[in-house]
C-alpha cells in the first residue's frame, strides 16, 4: 500500500513539472484574450499529453524499486530536486514549476521527517512515539520489531500526504485542501450557474482508496456531502462521470471553489503507469 501510494504521488508531480511550459502559456493566453473552442481544446490536449509523458517517464524510472525504503528515499530526492545545492532560498526550475502551478512545493520535508528517519548510511525508519517513549523502527530488516507500530506509521504517512497533518477530528475544507499534497480523485457530475451568472463545473471529490480507509474522519461537524463537493472554474471541458486525479492551486481556492486545478484523467494516468511497467519487463 505505501509503495503504491508513493509511486502515484511521485508520478503525479513528474507530470505537473512536464506540463509547466504549456500550462503557463495557456494561462497567459487566457489572461490576455478570449480563446476559441478549438484553441482551448488544443491547449487542453497539449497539457494532458505532457502530463502523461511525465507520468510515464517517472513510472519507468521507478519500475526497478520494490521496498518502502527505496520509495521513501525517492521522496527525499523529490524534495532535494526543488532546491539548488540544498539552498532553501534558491529553487530549481523544477521547484519553480511546481510552485507556480500548485502554489506550494511537493512536500514540507521538515514535517515529513517528524515521521520518517533518514540515516547517513542509507537506512530508513519510522519515528514511533508510544506512551511517552520514542524509538526508530528501522525498515527492511528481516523481522520488524513491531508490526503494529509499522502499520500505525504507514497510516500517519498516508494521513500526512492526504493533508490531515494533526489527524484532528475537525478541519475546514480549505485548510485540508491547502495541506493536501496527494491527488484526490474527482468525478465530474455536471454544471451549475452561480449568482453572478458564471457557469461552474461540479465535481465530487473522493480520496484515493489506498488513503481513504485511514482518512475517513476529517470532519464530524460538517456535512460530508458538502465537504466532498467542489465547484471548478475553468475554460476546459469534460465528460459527465469522467474521473480525474486532481490537485488545486492553493492560491486559487475557497472551501468549495477551485480555479483551474490540475485534472488528469484517471484511466489515462493508470494506463501510463501500466505501460511503463510492461516496457520495463
Amino acid at each position: 500500500m505505501l509503495c503504491d501510494a508513493i509511486k502515484k504521488y511521485l508520478c503525479f508531480y513528474s507530470g505537473i513539472s512536464e506540463c509547466a511550459t504549456e500550462r503557463l502559456k495557456y494561462e497567459n493566453e487566457t489572461f490576455n484574450c478570449c480563446l476559441s473552442d478549438e484553441e482551448l481544446d488544443n491547449f487542453q490536449q497539449d497539457i494532458e499529453d505532457k502530463i502523461l509523458e511525465g507520468v510515464y517517464a517517472k513510472a519507468l524510472e521507478l519500475s526497478s524499486l520494490s521496498t518502502p525504503t527505496q520509495f521513501l528515499w525517492e521522496i527525499k530526492k523529490l524534495h532535494d530536486a526543488c532546491y539548488e545545492d540544498n539552498n532553501i532560498d534558491d529553487l530549481t526550475q523544477f521547484g519553480k514549476s511546481i510552485k507556480v502551478i500548485l502554489g506550494h512545493l511537493p512536500i514540507n520535508f521538515k514535517r515529513f521527517t517528524d515521521l520518517v528517519y533518514y540515516g547517513k548510511n542509507g537506512e530508513v525508519g519510522f519515528k514511533v512515539v508510544n506512551n511517552y517513549t520514542s524509538y526508530t523502527l528501522l525498515l527492511d530488516n528481516d523481522e520488524l520489531e513491531n508490526i503494529t507500530d509499522y502499520t500505525k506509521s504507514v497510516e500517519k504517512i498516508l494521513l500526512f500526504l492526504a493533508g490531515n497533518i494533526e489527524n484532528r477530528s475537525s478541519v475546514r475544507a480549505m485548510e485540508r485542501f491547502k495541506r493536501m499534497i496527494y491527488p484526490a480523485t474527482a468525478t465530474f457530475s455536471g454544471n451549475r450557474v452561480n449568482r453572478e451568472k458564471m457557469t461552474l463545473l461540479q465535481f465530487t471529490l473522493i480520496l484515493d482508496d489506498k488513503i481513504a480507509e485511514v482518512t475517513s474522519n476529517y470532519d464530524n461537524n460538517i456535512s460530508m456531502h458538502r465537504m466532498n463537493e467542489v465547484s471548478i472554474s475553468t475554460e476546459f471541458s469534460y465528460q459527465i462521470n469522467e474521473q480525474f486525479y486532481c490537485l488545486p492551486n492553493v492560491l486559487r481556492i475557497t472551501d468549495y471553489l477551485w480555479a483551474d486545478p490540475i485534472l488528469i484523467p484517471c484511466d489515462k494516468f493508470n494506463k501510463a503507469i501500466k505501460r511503463a511497467k510492461e516496457d520495463s519487463e
